[in-house]
């Protein structure tokens, strides 16, 4: 398999975008464990069709996942415009538009994480800089059950702002270019290692992501 290294043009401007950007997806990803017991007595969902919500959002993610890093900058805008239609979406009254929004959460999220890391990683970063980069992905997931231990207006228009932050990332990243500049190619080898560890990944996170739900409801 042949890849390509990166140039950024402003190294500076796009790694503080990577670094904020993290902090939105981190934010997003927990958000519907986090919504769940909301989300069952708004639409009066029994635990089955809750649990659809999940399903969706997972296998959605999974599929945007493996054409994120084809066109890495793309799948920043459009995984950027995804998140903020599915905070909006998730939101509505209305049972099949929110399921909707669930799954274009996870189109977001399944393009802006591995894009963010791609362009991390091929762009010559130290792994220091690749951690931190996750890190922040980490504080946006704290600061979801932070800001939604009760569901409230309040809390609420919080999630209009998330949706709003998601845009203007969007829109920033409509302005910024990234240029491959030297090919390489990667072991075949490596590739079995990568494989089997996505494989990994994407049982773990599936696990995580079905125990996150059941864990918020049965103490909500």
């Amino acid at each position: 398999m042949v890849t390509s290294t990166l140039r950024l043009d402003s190294p500076v401007v796009e790694r503080r975008l990577l670094l904020s950007g993290f902090v939105l997806s981190g934010f997003a990803t927990p958000l519907l464990a986090a919504l769940a017991p909301w989300l069952a007595e708004r639409h009066r969902l029994d635990p089955a069709q809750l649990g659809f919500y999940f399903t969706v959002q997972f296998f959605c993610s999974f599929l945007a996942s493996v054409i994120a890093n084809r066109r890495a900058v793309l799948s920043l805008r459009l995984g950027f415009l995804a998140l903020a239609a599915g905070v909006g979406l998730l939101l509505l009254s209305n049972h099949a538009l929110s399921l909707c929004g669930a799954g274009l959460i996870g189109i977001g999220i399944g393009l802006v994480i591995p894009a963010g890391n791609g362009i991390c990683a091929y762009a010559g970063d130290s792994a220091s800089r690749l951690m931190i980069l996750n890190l922040m992905w980490s504080v946006g997931a704290l600061l979801t059950s932070l800001v939604l231990r009760r569901i409230n207006p309040a809390t609420l228009l919080s999630l209009a702002l998330l949706a709003l932050l998601c845009i203007l990332h969007s829109l920033l990243w409509m302005r910024r270019s990234i240029t491959p500049t030297l090919r390489t190619r990667i072991p075949s080898q490596s590739l079995k290692l990568e494989s089997l560890f996505a494989l990994a990944l994407f049982l773990y996170v599936g696990a995580e992501n079905g125990i996150a739900a059941w864990a918020k409801l049965l103490f909500s």
